[in-house]
């Protein structure tokens, strides 16, 4: 599973406001390496943390959950193979117009986001009709800064 260019971009930002970016791994070797120790010592450290990873887990955990069958589609689909996304059942104009032609993305923020534009009718829902789970990296940048605080706090003890 891959995000798109520009939710990593977001996802970066997002890290950098936060004041993150030093633990960011150098390269994917690096990054690599730590998810590798993470697994063996069976959980995240000092050593190990990288919050841009952190970010992607997280996002990818919550929308597997979020997504349920169709995150199916994310983990086996390969680029240039993307499913189109089925019009028939869009009664509003616009929003089939919108989409005709169009493919579902591999990006699981992007997929979400479409999935909820297309599918979303409650009157309860806070999230933004289009793009609203962008909202996703915002929260899971807090989430990672808390938990490097929490590291950071458990160094100190």
């Amino acid at each position: 599973m891959k995000f798109c260019q520009a939710h990593w971009d977001k996802m970066r930002a997002a890290v950098e406001a936060r004041g993150l970016t030093p633990l960011v791994a150098p390269d994917r070797e690096h990054a690599i390496a730590n998810v590798i120790d993470e697994i063996e010592q069976g959980k995240q450290t000092l050593d190990n943390f990288d919050p841009l990873m952190s970010m992607h887990w997280n996002i990818a955990g919550n929308l597997m959950e979020l997504l349920g069958r169709s995150f199916g589609y994310l983990l086996s689909c390969r680029e240039g193979d993307e499913d189109p996304i089925d019009v028939t059942r869009i009664e509003d104009y616009a929003l089939k117009a919108k989409f005709i032609g169009k493919k579902w993305p591999l990006c699981p923020i992007c997929y979400a986001n479409i999935a909820h534009e297309i599918s979303c009718d409650s009157k309860k829902c806070n999230l933004a009709k289009s793009n609203g789970y962008d909202i996703c990296i915002e929260w899971s940048a807090d989430a990672v800064k808390e938990n490097f605080e929490e590291l950071m706090s458990t160094k100190e003890s």
